[in-house]
């Protein structure tokens, strides 16, 4: 079985959707989404609601730091990723 890499989607508006079922499907590979974030805390609790976590966060930091995973991805307007990539 492959090892297991963490992964986590910051954002979750519309086009987190793709993010969050890419990672999906790559589980078998040993993807394992493992953590969501947004500002909207209703949006991240339906994100992780819908994929099987058992809590989202609408901290970007507490995300990264009392959840690290081996990746993230960055699903928010184009104006955010460079704040976001800083906090």
């Amino acid at each position: 079985m492959a090892q297991r890499v963490k992964v986590g989607v910051i954002g979750c508006g519309f086009f987190a959707g793709d993010y969050l079922n890419a990672w999906n499907e790559l589980a078998a590979d040993g993807a394992e989404l493992a953590a969501v974030c947004d500002v909207d805390r209703s949006r991240a609790q339906a994100a992780a609601r819908n994929f099987g976590m058992a809590s989202p966060n609408i901290s970007i930091r507490w995300s990264c730091w009392s959840r690290p995973g081996s990746a993230w991805s960055i699903s928010s307007p184009a104006c955010t990723p460079i704040a976001i990539s800083s906090a």
